[in-house]
């Protein structure tokens, strides 16, 4: 009849402007790197090859023709085989993309059953059956393999991750500075000075003693352990950070003492901090927690810092 070669011809025609609107579609919220173009174009190619030779495929039925079936439907399971041939080493990512590998399989599986049962002949459908049969089995076996072989990998992945994860942290945990604020330091020919009125635009919160407003800083002494070296870079007043004119490298057991000239005096509302470095560029915030007393800022007491990067 003539409107089923209407529908023919439509469907014909919408095919490669429905495959090129999926594809927008697809990349319409992403930018597609070079691969995913590639792979996209092999796609469109293969959908659009595989909805004409349905189309082909239907129009068999039109015109009554057995043999045009059996052409245009094993060319339908080519694609179809072909689509799920690449699955197993690109993989199926999405929900959409693993409905549609189902899909494949089971329309695959019906275009297998439909030819074998036209097959007019008795036993040369049994020995297809048996061949076909065969293939299934063992395209499910390759399968089998391959997502076998796929998760072993991602697992090993994941272990060689795991393992460098906590070996970073191994390494990082050993060389993590510790230290404290002390009263005195026991040996002063260990002990480093650091003039806070030389630390980079530390005048934008400093002025003289007559800002009855700022407070004075009494000096800190802060000493290492014997554990590990580390370096100070710089201090943070109220999270703005002040880098010093350089890294001062802290020997183990010894000390540094950060003050301001007598003639200065800062304002610092809520938290001051000291920057270190340990000796494999990790970084670290240590707030020094004190009191104001008499417009003085005192940070004592043999309190271990608290690393905040650890």
């Amino acid at each position: 009849m003539w409107w089923e070669w209407m529908i023919f011809a439509i469907v014909l025609v919408i095919v490669p402007f429905g495959v090129k609107g999926l594809k927008k579609l697809a990349f319409s919220e992403i930018t597609p790197t070079k691969e995913q173009e590639r792979y996209a174009r092999n796609k469109a190619v293969l959908y659009t090859a595989f909805f004409w030779l349905c189309d082909l495929f239907g129009m068999s039925f039109i015109i009554d023709n057995i043999a045009c079936r059996f052409a245009f439907g094993i060319m339908v399971m080519i694609c179809i085989f072909a689509n799920l041939a690449v699955q197993p080493v690109v993989g199926a990512k999405g929900f959409l993309s693993k409905l549609g590998l189902i899909g494949d399989f089971l329309c695959g599986v019906g275009f297998s059953i439909y030819l074998i049962y036209i097959i007019p002949n008795k036993d040369l459908r049994t020995v297809v059956l048996a061949i076909v049969a065969a293939v299934y089995g063992g395209m499910m076996t390759l399968v089998g393999v391959a997502w076998t072989i796929k998760k072993g990998d991602k697992d090993r992945k994941e272990d060689l991750q795991r393992l460098e994860n906590e070996r970073k942290e191994e390494e990082r945990i050993k060389y993590s500075p510790v230290f404290s604020v002390v009263e005195k330091n026991a040996d002063p020919q260990k002990r480093i000075l650091i003039n806070l009125s030389t630390v980079e635009n530390i005048n934008k919160i400093t002025t003289n003693k007559k800002n009855k407003n700022n407070i004075e800083l009494y000096p800190v002494l802060i000493e290492n352990s014997s554990k590990i070296e580390f370096y100070v870079y710089g201090f943070l007043f109220d999270g703005v950070f002040y880098a010093t004119q350089e890294k001062y490298l802290i020997k183990k057991d010894y000390g540094f003492c950060v003050y301001f000239d007598d003639d200065l005096s800062f304002t610092c509302e809520h938290k001051m901090a000291i920057c270190v470095e340990d000796l494999i560029e990790n970084k670290y915030e240590a707030e020094l927690n004190g009191i104001v007393e008499n417009k003085t800022l005192y940070i004592r007491g043999n309190k271990k810092l608290q690393l905040m990067g650890a």
